[in-house]
């Protein structure tokens, strides 16, 4: 569900920056994509380690 909202709206934005052209939406775009880079590399980082500590305690 998570990457299914975050695709629509990045293609959203993108279509949005075709019609433009001006360059607004391409900067929108890419503070969202960095907005949503550090949760996904928190949540990556967390899953691993729960991964990780579980198969070494089994």
């Amino acid at each position: 569900m998570f990457l299914t909202i975050n695709l629509g709206i990045t293609l959203l934005l993108s279509f949005l920056e075709f019609l433009s052209g001006d360059g607004f939406f391409a900067l929108i775009d890419i503070l969202y994509g960095l907005a949503l880079l550090i949760p996904g590399l928190a949540i990556t980082t967390r899953l691993l380690r729960h991964l990780l500590t579980t198969s070494e305690a089994s």
